[in-house]
């Protein structure tokens, strides 16, 4: 199959120029860290509180600084993959326009959006923990626990959303 129908068939669920901001995020998330790793202290929190506070710190290496965006890309690649696990079972199995067809659709749109809720907040969770360690805020701040939530409710309509339009297709 050529690179076009295969962006056709990927553009049928959600449109792929989605992902481009999603990659910016993750690149800027490895540049923010990186770039600032000289200007951090000797000590760098590792561990945050329900608060948002710091409540573990450790020895500045690279493996702490790194560890949320590499996470970020692992997390990118899994849902990714899964995405596309969705594809290749969806040309042995599904007919256009029937019943799974729309249980395809809304899995592959419910992943995206599950993927793409994950990449904000791990880049944000980057971002606001290299600030905490440059001693230029004391903590993550409210965003971080809206972006969590809203993780937790894409995940949650998504498999919702399965679970019903699964349920009306076998009656």
């Amino acid at each position: 199959m050529d690179l076009r129908k295969s962006l056709k068939r990927v553009n049928r669920y959600y449109l792929i120029v989605l992902e481009f901001p999603l990659l910016l995020l993750m690149i800027f998330a490895f540049w923010y860290s990186s770039t600032h790793y000289a200007l951090m202290p000797a000590q760098i929190p590792t561990n945050f509180g329900l608060n948002g506070i710091p409540d573990s710190w450790s020895t500045k290496s690279w493996g702490y600084v790194l560890s949320l965006p590499v996470f970020n890309i692992i997390s990118y690649i899994m849902f990714s993959g899964l995405t596309l696990r969705q594809f290749v079972h969806e040309t042995r199995q599904c007919k256009p326009m029937d019943g799974t067809d729309m249980l395809q659709r809304v899995t592959i749109q419910g992943i995206f959006f599950v993927k793409a809720t994950i990449v904000v907040a791990l880049t944000y969770l980057t971002y606001g923990s290299t600030k905490v360690a440059l001693g230029r805020a004391i903590g993550l701040g409210w965003l971080s626990f809206v972006l969590i939530f809203l993780i937790v409710v894409a995940s949650l309509v998504t498999a919702i959303r399965i679970i019903i339009i699964s349920r009306s297709n076998k009656m």
